[in-house]
């Protein structure tokens, strides 16, 4: 199941979303002043080598030179500035600036599709944006700028250009001229750059791509200072904007405040009684909070803060409301589909503000981020195929839908943590959402392991959780992983009478005492038993089933005494916690399985002794 953790972010106190509603205007281009002018005439991200590729013979750049790659020409190569390979710079993404400031005024030429020109003579005097590709041939006059967001292709001659700009948003830009005249900037942040001509005199530029490829004979590159400035050293950042409110009652009014992640001194403080005609109530300077004092009574308000960027991009915080309540008013979040998912969290991840369920899968998206854990932006987020509502998440045999009409944890196959699945709930006719559905204090999954009715409180006429039940706990058991591993001389079994579920309650492992019994006529290592929760074992058979490897005697040092002879020299020993110390229990033996077993009335610790290693152990402490 694709796992979508950036929707599990709940929403608490003020929230870490955030939402930018941008207008494009009319600007002029310029540059903010603050920013440090880009350092390179030629800059190439890649990190291949050959990321810049120069095949002329003379190669002059006035400028600073740069790649993440390295740097191949197959001729003289001067640089009058740095030279720089390995650079470990990062692409500078400036498209928003370049937007402003090229292709947002009223004369810009937008196109939805492929734009192809081929003429004898082309004169571009007014920005090209293009949503596809761009291919011009001719003779090319390029006094403005042009984008596409696929690929550029110019073919023919670039006789003049002025401050022009050729971008590819993630496209490459192919130049493929008999003679280039050109001033301003190639752009192509995602993509590669080829420049093959016969003449070419990039009076003053700058470059910019994954890869630079230069083929022509002699080749003259300047820096443009002023199309460094205008694109800068820092990439165009996303503006945040969020607006939160709460009613203070003692003055009766609105303290409003925002949050944003751009620097900015001067902000508009909008409300609307409708969250379609809005009225500026003030502008806040230096500041990002405002009190609105409420002057006169109304049943809802919208409220909102507005800020415009230095290139005039004007952004708008998602509005929150107002509403007259009991106490006065209270400030809650816009949810314009009242899915359930206030608007501004829905921009942050995505979806539809308007559209309760955004993937058409039959689950709202509130119930996909809250309930089901889906992706609420894909229709089969969980299996290829099978709508969200229909896919079973946590594989309980119940689809997401239906675990949503029962109330049950679609993201959790036993959502009362009984022993039962939400689905095996169905088959025993308990409910899913009670542990206990009879009160008896026996858990519903447990019940049926030890034969009792999970419905009916007295299955035998006795109260379940008295009733006294045989049961068995293989070696292979879960509860004693601990005890019976790879390395282990035995493997340990137990037969208990009890009531309640043992094996789901029973704790097996190395006893806490074994520093206190350690002896090296132990077999392997003490087991400790116990078992909490409505379990009282009322007898135990223990059985230790000995591994092939360990049956025989190691030292025979007792040959002519056949009780310390293979399988019969181990015996049984209990640590009784009371007196300190081990002390042997009767032992029995089953020679066919080479298994030695005990029968208790209880749990506690036990241990397998090697009685012809202790006997030597004895008599070699007591001859000293």
């Amino acid at each position: 199941m694709k796992q979508i953790t950036k929707f599990k972010r709940l929403l608490s106190g003020v929230l870490s979303a955030v939402m930018t509603v941008s207008a494009i205007p009319i600007v002029s281009a310029h540059a903010d002043e603050s920013t440090e002018p880009y350092p390179y005439t030629m800059f190439a991200a890649s990190s291949d080598d050959g990321a810049i590729t120069v095949n002329a013979g003379n190669f002059c750049v006035n400028g600073n030179v740069a790649t993440n790659g390295t740097i191949i020409s197959s001729g003289n190569m001067n640089v009058n500035g740095t030279r720089t390979e390995h650079a470990n710079e990062s692409m500078l993404y400036v498209l928003k600036k370049l937007n402003y400031s090229y292709f947002s005024g009223g004369n810009v030429e937008t196109y939805t599709e492929d734009y192809v020109l081929e003429d004898l003579n082309i004169n571009i005097n007014n920005p090209i944006n293009v949503d596809g590709t761009i291919e011009l041939t001719g003779n090319i006059n390029l006094n403005s700028g042009i984008k596409a967001v696929d690929d550029v292709t110019i073919n023919g001659e670039v006789k003049n250009s002025n401050n022009a700009v050729i971008c590819s948003e993630t496209g490459d830009i192919n130049i493929d001229t008999s003679n280039v005249s050109f001033n301003g900037l190639i752009y192509a942040p995602y993509g590669d750059i080829l420049i093959d001509s016969d003449n070419l005199n990039l009076n003053n530029v700058v470059i910019i791509g994954q890869t630079i490829t230069i083929d022509c004979p002699n080749v003259n590159a300047n820096y443009s200072s002023s199309m460094a400035e205008l694109i800068g050293n820092e990439s165009d950042i996303d503006v945040e904007l969020y607006a939160m409110g709460s009613y203070n009652a003692d003055v009766n009014a609105i303290d409003i405040e925002w949050f944003t992640n751009y620097t900015n001194s001067s902000y508009e403080v909008l409300y609307s009684d409708d969250n379609e005609n809005y009225t500026s109530v003030a502008t806040v300077t230096d500041a990002t909070t405002y009190q609105y004092l409420i002057t006169e009574d109304f049943q809802k308000r919208y409220f909102k803060i507005s800020l415009v960027t230095n290139y005039g991009e004007v952004i708008e915080s998602i509005p929150f409301v107002v509403a007259k309540s009991e106490d006065g008013y209270e400030v809650i979040f816009l949810d314009s589909d009242e899915d359930g998912l206030p608007d501004i969290y829905e921009i942050m991840i995505g979806t539809d503000v308007n559209l309760p369920d955004t993937d058409g899968d039959a689950l709202t998206d509130y119930q996909e981020i809250y309930i089901t854990g889906t992706d609420p932006t894909i229709y089969d987020s969980v299996v290829v195929g099978i709508s969200d509502a229909d896919a079973d998440s946590d594989e309980d045999g119940l689809s997401n839908s239906v675990e949503i009409t029962m109330g049950t944890n679609p993201q959790k196959a036993d959502t009362d943590d009984d022993g039962l699945n939400d689905s095996e709930e169905g088959t025993y006719n308990t409910d899913p959402l009670n542990p206990d559905s009879d009160d008896d204090t026996l858990p519903d999954g447990d019940e049926p392991h030890i034969g009792l009715d999970p419905t009916n409180p007295e299955t035998f006429d006795v109260p379940d959780a008295e009733y006294v039940a045989s049961q068995t706990i293989p070696a292979n058991s879960e509860a004693l992983k601990n005890i019976n591993t790879e390395d282990s001389p035995y493997m340990v079994s137990l037969v208990v009478d009890a009531t309640g579920y043992v094996e789901r309650y029973l704790t097996a492992k190395e006893t806490s005492y074994a520093k206190a019994i350690s002896n090296d006529a132990i077999l392997g290592i003490a087991p400790e038993f116990s078992c909490k929760k409505n379990c009282d074992v009322k007898q135990a058979t223990i059985t230790f089933s000995i591994k092939n490897d360990y049956v025989n005697n190691e030292a025979n040092a007792f040959p002519d005494e056949p009780e310390l002879q293979g399988l019969k020299r181990f015996m049984i020993f209990s640590y009784i916690e009371d007196m300190n110390m081990l002390l042997p229990v009767e032992t029995s033996y089953d020679l066919e399985n080479n298994a030695v077993y005990t029968n208790t009335s209880g749990l506690g610790t036990y241990c397998i002794m090697d009685m012809e290693k202790w006997l030597l152990n004895y008599i070699f402490v007591a001859l000293l």
